[in-house]
């Protein structure tokens, strides 16, 4: 480790995702201010890299799997994934990260390295609708059991955990509500069924952290055992490329990488690199400009006549308040509430919806009507037929999501612009 590195540690979060740490084992950039992109599939098995060995003999005699590059095939492992996979691991304040082609990647691969035939799911009954999808529609195909309910009722979460739950899954803040599940009681809820069943840690909590990122909030720092994101969305930050990452402790790496490469859903070099170099050193500046506006935002259609509800974290007047502001925190400790919201607007006229998602597509600068989040333009979309358009009626009505429903995530325009055009797209309703 050089000397450089080794002072790094006495630094913010936020100038350590800036320079991070371009050596690691068997490849040192650390004379390159900007690392280059791997770009090979296979590696030269010369017996000097495994110490005269044959690579499974070597890999046999490992206790600890956990830090060991794998350059044997890039499934496996590639020194550009490995960079933003170390730099993911400071931001969450994890042991280890591995990086997915895809978000649904990443969570597919969490759940199903964590379940087996007869084990449990519970699960928070709102979230984004590929996700649940996934719960419901695929993994009772593999034998496991899944049971939605409302974390945050805590008596009903105390009452489901059952001696074979396996997983505690949820998002927070939720898509597309933006509510908030109070992440230490669910720990405390999970680590307090389990003492009574007379066992430990057999029940692995796992939070979707895509809407905070790692600079608003890190579930792992308040008890969670994995973290999962979409490095879609704001972390990687300008909408470019696809990609997943699962963040936890140093024992899942073995498993998950097997399952990776086994499966397939790799990331590639060029993607990682751009997140890489542009998304998460760029992620604090963006995240508090982007929460900042948000703000502004909320407060105006909290205002507005023609606006039923708004649900902003920042908000006093959000029902979850009092729980973003313990556990939504940037890298120094102040209150980090995000980019996102959710408004309802005062209509229960189907025409009037299209009216006003039509103008802000068709005609307003700042606005685009679009799925994904997290990017530099500010995003509306309509999550009752977009998003979780797959969702039953019935699922839909259970978890509250409104025909009169948008899902904003706030971008980087001037904040003042935006809400001139959230005016004009209202007064067509």
């Amino acid at each position: 480790m050089s000397e450089k590195t080794e002072r790094g540690e006495q630094y913010s979060k936020q100038s350590r995702i800036v320079h991070g740490d371009w050596k690691q084992t068997g490849v040192d950039y650390s004379h390159a201010m900007i690392p280059p992109i791997s770009s090979t599939v296979t590696y030269d098995l010369n017996s000097k890299v495994f110490g005269g060995k044959s690579p499974m003999e070597f890999l046999m005699g490992l206790e600890d799997w956990s830090r060991l590059p794998f350059y044997i095939y890039s499934r496996f492992d590639d020194p550009t994934n490995m960079l933003l996979e170390n730099k993911i691991t400071l931001a969450e304040g994890g042991e280890t990260t591995l990086v997915f082609g895809s978000g649904m990647a990443a969570i597919t691969a969490a759940l199903l390295t964590s379940l087996g035939p007869g084990d449990e799911i519970l699960y928070h009954h709102i979230l984004y609708g590929n996700t649940h999808g996934l719960i419901t529609k695929w993994l009772p195909r593999f034998g496991m059991k899944i049971k939605g309910l409302d974390f945050t009722d805590e008596q009903a979460l105390t009452e489901a955990i059952s001696e074979n739950t396996r997983v505690v899954y949820f998002e927070t803040p939720v898509n597309p509500l933006i509510e908030l599940v109070d992440i230490a009681r669910v720990r405390a809820i999970v680590d307090a069924a389990e003492k009574k069943m007379g066992q430990q840690g057999q029940v692995r909590i796992i939070v979707d952290n895509t809407f905070a990122t790692p600079f608003c909030q890190r579930p792992i720092e308040l008890g969670v055992d994995v973290v999962v994101l979409s490095l879609t969305k704001a972390m990687g930050g300008f909408g470019i490329d696809l990609g997943g990452a699962i963040v936890g402790k140093n024992e899942i790496r073995a498993p998950l990488i097997m399952f990776r490469e086994e499966t397939g859903g790799v990331l590639s070099p060029k993607a990682a690199w751009n997140v890489l170099t542009f998304g998460i050193p760029t992620l604090p500046v963006r995240m508090k400009a982007m929460q900042e506006s948000a703000s502004q935002i909320a407060t105006f259609l909290g205002d507005h006549r023609k606006i039923k509800k708004v649900n902003f974290p920042g908000l006093p007047s959000h029902p979850h308040h009092q729980i973003a502001k313990k556990q939504m925190r940037d890298f120094k400790g102040s209150f980090a509430p995000g980019s996102m919201l959710y408004f309802e607007i005062d209509t229960d006229d189907d025409r009037a919806m299209e009216r006003f998602t039509a103008h802000a597509g068709d005609n307003c600068y700042c606005l685009s009507v679009a799925v994904s989040l997290g990017n530099t333009a500010t995003l509306l979309e309509n999550p009752y037929n977009m998003t979780h358009l797959f969702m039953s009626e019935e699922e839909k009505e259970e978890a509250g999501i409104k025909r009169s429903g948008i899902r904003m995530s706030v971008g980087l325009e001037d904040p003042d612009d935006i809400i001139r055009d959230l005016k004009e797209a209202l007064e067509k309703v």
